[in-house]
């Protein structure tokens, strides 16, 4: 990031806190609304209110019933911006949708705009090591002082809400927490990613310059339908009245139907995005590169900048009008650089990039995807990548093989120093044997020939179907050495540190081990530091002076504790030397 961007972003944030709140006492309380329980006093709004981050005398709130229908509505959503007075609607928003690579898709779009010279807004989830990773201002998480004053402005606000808390979310209130922070910061643009589906997401309240829709699969089928039809149903729902809308192409025939009657209802002007190789024909280039690795980015990468091409003249209209919202006007955005696909739908014409557009792309960062740790002295190279359905995981795969091959390829930079004090306390006992070779890379037993010995780290969440899962790798079974089973730290419905295990969790493992049914490679660790110690300790003689390949995948949450521990084991080797 250019110096002029950090200077613009850090004079936008006060360091002071207004409500003489901790951190760690806002964290407290936001975990309260995961587990749907609040500190008691809450009922009557006491002073205290969610001031008490204790775990001492919660009060458990009921949602209401029926939950596919209530608790998943948007007049929660209303009634907080309407109490709250948060003007949402002065935002410039691009919203996007999807199973598969939107999260990879809205950090494109944050960084081709950045580096074009906007400022940008980025709400994404879920988070891998903090919270504030999910509300970004110029690429930059919001700092801890904004995030505690806003979380406390926003407890405050609610009071008056009569759905409050009994119809309060993690995500909703986490959502309300990124469009004031938004708007306080006075951004250019606000790229939002929806959580769950589309039609029902907390997010959908917005009116958005352009909507975006990634590739389709099955994934959160108990809320969002267990066929493809319905599951592309719910992403539609984010399509608005002259909105124009871009599609990626999608693998199943089933989808574009879909979305072509859905938009059509709505009055929502479709596309579809072009393959990246259109992109780099257009710029006489072999080859773009890109921040997010492997071969699945481009199809985002493409999505990304059809995106913000449409959000930019958007902007130009809207300059043209004064500023006139294109969801209300007469008739929608006229894309005119476009050609018929093989199905006869409009797709994107890609053009010339500006060097500004192309840096965007080759600077973009997003933490789990795609991502290469290395402990060199040791020769342990972490692979992690969160895919979490049979497709992605197949991509997130080849592009592990490929990235393996590449020995000394390079780190990635996304390593932040976000670790908890706590958590450095725990990796603590790991320290010695980080210093225990010494600075060299090779022992005198080392074999250069010899090929890294490859290990999957695997698990996931959720209630998805293991076999599924796992099969993209029982298939070439023979391409790892070792295949490790270990439950999260954290988990979809609290933060807090998980220090027994589960027998449900237990099950789970143990199943996973059935499934992959070669008991001869595979293990089950019960905690992640566990498995931390096996890799990092000489003990382990046979494989300790090998060149080892980690690939950590099958959950955000799993590849977030690993990031977490891993950023801790990297601040403590620092902090030695």
């Amino acid at each position: 990031m250019n110096i002029r961007i950090l200077s613009r972003t850090m004079s936008t944030f006060s360091q002071s806190t207004k409500h003489n709140k901790t951190y760690k006492e806002t964290l407290g309380a936001l975990e309260a609304l995961i587990n749907h329980t609040v500190p008691s006093g809450i009922s009557t709004l006491s002073q205290n209110g969610f001031a008490d981050s204790s775990h001492a005398q919660r009060t458990r709130v009921v949602p209401p019933q029926n939950p596919h229908k209530q608790f998943y509505n948007l007049k929660a959503m209303n009634s907080y911006v309407n109490v709250l007075k948060l003007p949402h609607q002065k935002l410039s928003y691009i919203h996007m949708a999807g199973t598969k690579g939107k999260g990879s898709t809205c950090a494109f779009c944050e960084s081709i705009l950045r580096n074009e010279g906007y400022k940008t807004g980025l709400f994404t989830s879920p988070h891998l090591i903090d919270v504030r990773e999910r509300i970004r201002i110029d690429g930059i998480p919001v700092p801890k002082a904004v995030f505690v004053d806003t979380v406390w402005d926003i407890f405050d606000g609610l009071k008056q809400s009569e759905l409050f808390p009994s119809m309060t979310t993690y995500f909703r209130f986490i959502t309300l927490v990124a469009l004031k922070c938004f708007l306080d910061a006075k951004v250019d643009v606000a790229i939002m990613e929806c959580g769950l589906g589309g039609r029902l997401d907390a997010t959908n309240i917005i009116r958005p310059d352009v909507c975006g829709i990634s590739s389709i699969g099955y994934d959160h089928c108990s809320v969002l339908g267990k066929t493809l039809d319905k599951i592309a149903f719910e992403k539609a729902g984010i399509m608005k009245k002259n909105v124009p809308v871009v599609v990626q192409p999608q693998s199943s025939e089933e989808i574009m139907p879909v979305f072509e009657e859905h938009s059509k209802k709505v009055g929502a002007p479709l596309y579809v995005s072009p393959t990246f190789d259109k992109w780099e024909s257009a710029n006489n280039l072999h080859s773009i590169t890109l921040g997010l690795h492997g071969t699945h980015q481009r199809m985002n990468a493409s999505l990304a900048l059809s995106l913000t091409d449409i959000w930019k003249l958007s902007q130009d209209i809207k300059k043209s009008t004064g500023g006139k919202d294109i969801s209300s006007s007469s008739s929608p955005i006229t894309i005119e650089s476009t050609t018929s696909d093989s199905g006869g739908l409009s797709e994107i014409q890609p053009h010339k990039l500006t060097s500004n557009t192309l840096q965007g792309l080759t600077e973009c960062k997003l933490g789990g995807r795609s991502q290469h740790i290395e402990f060199p002295i040791h020769k342990l190279h972490f692979y992690l990548d969160g895919a979490h359905t049979k497709e992605s995981l197949t991509y997130a795969f080849q592009w592990f093989q490929k990235a393996a091959e590449k020995r000394g390829a390079e780190e990635d930079s996304w390593i932040q120093d976000l670790s908890s004090d706590e958590e450095l306390e725990e990796i603590n006992h790991l320290a010695p044997m980080l210093h225990g070779r010494g600075e060299e890379t090779l022992s005198d037993g080392d074999n250069l020939e010899e090929r890294p010995l490859r290990y999957l780290v695997f698990n996931y969440t959720g209630g998805r179907d293991a076999n599924q899962l796992l099969e993209p790798f029982i298939k070439k079974r023979e391409f790892f050495d070792r295949v490790f089973f270990v439950p999260t730290d954290s988990s979809h419905f609290s933060f807090s540190k998980v220090h027994e295990l589960s027998d449900s969790d237990r099950e789970q493992l143990e199943n996973l081990q059935q499934v992959w049914a070669d008991n001869s490679s595979s293990k089950i660790f019960t905690r992640i530091n566990t498995l931390l110690e096996d890799l990092f300790s000489p003990n382990n003689s046979s494989e300790y002076h090998r060149e080892r390949h980690i690939f950590v995948t099958g959950s955000m949450y799993l590849v977030g504790d690993f990031l977490r521990k891993l950023s801790a084991l990297k601040q403590s080797r620092t902090q030695k030397e």
